[in-house]
């Protein structure tokens, strides 16, 4: 059978008609561990969801403390090998990294492999599905998001350039992040060194101007170590490149999450993309973190009651406002695991529920979960809980044999398995080969 052809569109450019506001995910980066016994084959769920083939992939020389680079497709791109980027534990890592082209190359080709001519299916429904069976698939392997850049695109000049600059020069404007940096140089910071790499770059908290008619405005706000914010003259940067495009103007909104808050923060993406409300989530990042004002009042330590600009309220009217930080400051692993339980996890388990039906008991169910993920669990994982009851000050466990001989002790954990369970969420195997193989 002949492979099918793709052709990516233009870096970071809409693949449909522009709108007055459009957003997009334009960055993305995971890290996953990989055991003694795996190697970057762990990923061929995902190659088959990006639409790649490993075999195909191009080898490239390392970068950010990696041995290795493949290149998978355009824009994308798998970093593995050597002993600097090793985790706590001594296990190596790989790392997947989407930029702006690659997420536009990737859209392409999971609507070519996943969608004929006949499909009466919108190009935003079919990105849509397309994020969500990524995003899901690398978490479901355990992967680590370290960071994703969500912009909201003025393509209308609903606020101008001059306007803009103004605003900022006055000051005219309400943030949550202290450090900024302003420069009308555009620089592509996508291939900054990995967490694991470089531990200590943080933007300098200074303000550096510089006019350029040739590669535009920028204005940044927040550090790499957390979120940032960056608004710059998009169409001056696209004509920069070369890539002259059609519009009046393009002014970008681009908010980036980094290490912890990319974690934390790319649950709430993937809810808002499994609801259909990926739009109003990132506005509604935006709205949350910056605001434009009509003007500085005098006393200006009290900038935030000033009344909103209102070209600002027409730009992010779309948005509903979302805590982005209080939800990420002093989480522990267990406690992000319990909110993507309550989040996310507690749809997919509710629909299990309901198709096995009142005759099952929801100890069996909750023991059948259990059973498939004591295999998994880890040193890391031991660490992670201990951590949690340390803080708590409760009794830490000594191994990881001690934490699962804790379960077979309680009484609500269940000795048998339906067949219906079986066949839903044991892959067909009986409690006595969910023992031989060291499940239970």
């Amino acid at each position: 059978m002949e492979d099918k052809k793709f052709d990516a569109g233009v870096s970071n450019t809409p693949a449909h008609a522009p709108l007055k506001i459009f957003t997009t995910i334009d960055y993305l980066k995971f890290r996953f561990d990989l055991d003694n016994n795996e190697s970057i084959a762990k990923l061929n769920p995902i190659y088959k969801i990006l639409g790649v083939k490993i075999e195909d992939a191009q080898k490239k020389p390392g970068m950010n403390g990696y041995e290795n680079t493949l290149k998978l497709a355009p824009g994308i791109s798998l970093w593995y090998g050597g002993n600097a980027t090793k985790n706590y534990l001594g296990q190596e890592t790989c790392v997947l990294e989407l930029k702006g082209e690659g997420c536009r190359e990737f859209e392409i080709r999971y609507s070519v492999l996943h969608y004929s001519f006949e499909d009466q299916v919108e190009e935003a429904e079919k990105i849509r599905c397309a994020w969500v069976a990524l995003i899901e698939e690398c978490l479901h392997l355990d992967g680590k998001c370290t960071r994703f850049d969500i912009p909201t695109d003025d393509m209308e000049g609903i606020i101008k350039i001059d306007e803009l600059k103004e605003k900022l020069t006055k000051g005219e404007y309400t943030t949550k992040m202290k450090h900024i940096e302003e420069t009308s140089s555009y620089e592509d910071k996508s291939n900054m060194a990995d967490p694991i790499a470089n531990r200590d770059y943080m933007l300098q908290d200074v303000v550096q101007v510089n006019d350029s008619k040739n590669k535009g405005y920028s204005f940044t706000i927040g550090t790499r170590n957390h979120v940032q914010l960056c608004i710059y003259d998009k169409k001056a940067e696209q004509n920069n490149k070369g890539d002259h495009l059609d519009v009046k103007s393009w002014i970008r909104y681009e908010v980036r999450f980094y290490h912890d808050n990319a974690e934390n923060n790319i649950l709430l993406l993937l809810i808002a993309l499994e609801d259909n409300k990926m739009s109003s989530f990132i506005i509604g990042c935006l709205k949350s973190i910056f605001e434009l004002k009509e003007s500085v009042p005098k006393d200006a330590r009290h900038k935030y009651r000033g009344k909103t600009w209102d070209k600002w309220n027409k730009l992010v009217s779309e948005g509903e406002k979302v805590n982005l930080f209080s939800s990420s400051k002093n989480m522990s692993s267990v406690e992000i695991s319990a909110r993507w339980l309550i989040l996310s996890a507690a749809k997919s388990l509710t629909k299990v529920v309901v198709v096995l039906g009142p005759e099952i008991s929801f100890a069996e169910i909750l023991t059948a979960f259990i059973c498939k993920s004591l295999i998994k669990f880890n040193k890391g994982d031991l660490m992670e809980v201990n951590a949690y009851l340390r803080s708590k000050g409760k009794r830490e466990f000594e191994s990881v044999a001690d934490v699962i001989r804790s379960f077979y002790i309680r009484p609500d954990f269940s000795s048998e398995f339906s067949p219906a369970t079986v066949d839903l969420l044991l892959n067909k195997k009986s409690k006595s080969e969910l023992k031989k193989d060291g499940l239970i």
